[in-house]
This record gives structure tokens, sequence and C-alpha cells, in this order.
């Protein structure tokens, strides 16, 4: 349960920290759809998911109602310009920073205000879902067992 906690509390803080911005490319005939659809609007938290079952649940269930506030990203607000760049909000605190996919749009680079890369997996780009999945080793943790699931990786999601 500690790990569990700890993983959290990391989480949601690389999350607040990482908030950034992409390359620059101002010309928008050249923006692929990907980009189109990740820079036309805003996007809001819906939610941490650990295997396709929301981690908001899994801790509820352990009784661990205020860690499970603590995963609640439903006040995240994230807004990805053409330019490569971002700006959000987390918990009041806001950010900025650059942003790039990679892997032939399949993965987004966020770099902060500290220079410090996170790669998330892009699972899901629509309209009106965008799903990231990150991996726990990318955040220099072991997998972590908790109720019997291991946990590798997380996804955010966030819809508008």
């Amino acid at each position: 349960m500690r790990n569990l906690r700890l993983i959290a509390l990391l989480l949601v803080t690389l999350f607040s920290l990482s908030l950034s911005s992409c390359k620059d490319d101002d010309d928008s005939e050249d923006m692929s759809p990907k980009t189109a659809l990740l820079t036309e609007k805003e996007w809001t938290g819906e939610g941490i998911y650990v295997q396709g079952t929301s981690l908001a649940l899994l801790l509820q269930l352990a009784g661990e109602e205020d860690l499970a506030e603590q995963f609640n990203i439903s006040s995240t607000k994230i807004k990805f310009e053409k330019d490569g760049t971002f700006t959000g909000t987390s918990n009041g605190v806001m950010d900025s920073g650059k942003w790039k996919f990679t892997d032939n749009e399949q993965k987004i680079v966020i770099t902060n205000a500290d220079n410090q890369e996170t790669t998330f997996k892009v699972n899901s780009l629509t309209e009106s879902n965008l799903n990231l999945e990150l991996n726990v080793e990318d955040l220099g943790m072991e997998p972590v067992e908790f109720q019997g699931v291991t946990i590798n990786t997380v996804e955010l999601r966030f819809v508008r």
C-alpha cells in the first residue's frame, strides 16, 4: 500500500509538472490530422486507469478514499497549441511547456520547464477522447502489485 501511495503522489506531481508543449510549426498547411485533433480544443481530465479500470475505483474498493481523491484529474485542463506549446492547469497550478509527436505520431513527448522529458503512448486520439499511457518505469519506479494487479502502466484519459 505504501508503494501505491508513492506512485499516486508521483503521478499527480509528474502530471502537474509535465504539462508542456511541442515543436514549433506555424505552417498549418502541413499540419497532420492528429495534430489538428490534438490542438483543436482544450482537453479536460476524465480519469486515471490501470488495465482498463479506474484507479480511483480500485482505491475506493480498498478503503483508500483520500488517496482516490488525489488521483482525481477532473479539474485538469490542457490546451495543446499548433506551434508545439501547451498550457494547462492541474489542482489550481498553471504550467506550460513544449510537446511533440514521435514514432509516427504514436507517442507524445512532453518537456517541462526543467527540460525533463516524459513520453506518453497515444492509445486513442479522437475528436472527443485523448488517452495517454505512461509506463511506471519511466518514472524511475518498479511495477507495483496492488489487490492482485501488477501496475506496469497507467492511462490518463481526457475528454472534451
